[in-house]
């Protein structure tokens, strides 16, 4: 809630440029820039504190909660995994980005609002696709003769090995016990499953590199609403005397 009450305050300093009072501030020796700075300095810092600490309340929780109640989220679960951690924060200053970016460009408080949910629900979505191939895996092999490798963290690939060490897809037959996976396996040339996942122990890796790919996302937007600003608005602020 404080990261929507916080980009609502942003928005509505880029909505001064609706009225006109955003042009009357650059006529008082401040540059467009500044302004811009000024009025994401404040709400970026309330966006970064208050996720923050409402991050790692949830950890706390979480971290209470494992082996005492048997309804608990594991860490693979994709709400979990960001709530105990800073790409929570990342995606909050991205959306506040974005909405001073269609601010700037849309001209309107609440059609940036919508742009900045918009936008940070998408970045969240491919977020979670590119998740599992920010960090190599860990590959788990098993004997043909057990079930498929039970995987205790995010799996990322599941299949065969052949005796040549090529992967293939796994065709869903069960163990080797079975005289029908049996020969399967044999006419495959398959030798062991495999699994390739991410472990708990990856968990952090994970989130840093997730976290560093959102912000930097975030200063692109950020690059390219100043300097769109700058475009429309001249570097230099008006002087009283200009104005008149």
């Amino acid at each position: 809630m404080r990261g929507h009450h916080d980009r609502r305050a942003v928005l509505g300093g880029l909505g001064q440029m609706e009225t006109g009072t955003a042009q009357l501030a650059w006529t008082q020796s401040v540059s467009p820039a500044r302004w811009l700075a000024v009025k994401l300095a404040v709400p970026a810092a309330l966006v970064t504190v208050g996720t923050g600490v409402l991050v790692v309340l949830h950890r706390l929780m979480w971290v209470r909660s494992q082996d005492r109640i048997d309804t608990a989220k594991e860490w693979t679960d994709s709400f979990v995994f960001h709530a105990n951690g800073p790409t929570t924060v990342a995606l909050a200053l991205s959306g506040l980005a974005v909405g001073a970016l269609a601010g700037i460009r849309l001209r309107g408080s609440l059609s940036a609002l919508v742009m900045s949910v918009v936008w940070t629900v998408g970045v969240r979505a491919a977020l979670a696709l590119a998740l599992p191939y920010l960090w190599p895996t860990v590959r788990t092999v098993t004997s043909l003769t057990h079930d498929r490798p039970t995987s205790l963290g995010i799996t990322v690939h599941t299949g065969l090995l052949t005796s040549t060490g090529a992967r293939l897809p796994d065709p869903q037959c069960g163990s080797s016990h079975s005289t029908e996976c049996s020969a399967l396996y044999h006419r495959l040339d398959a030798v062991s499953f495999y699994t390739d996942s991410h472990p708990q122990s990856h968990y952090w890796p994970l989130q840093l590199v997730a976290t560093g790919l959102v912000l930097l996302l975030t200063a692109l937007v950020l690059l390219v609403a100043f300097r769109l600003l700058k475009r429309d608005t001249g570097s230099a602020p008006l002087t009283k005397g200009a104005a008149l």
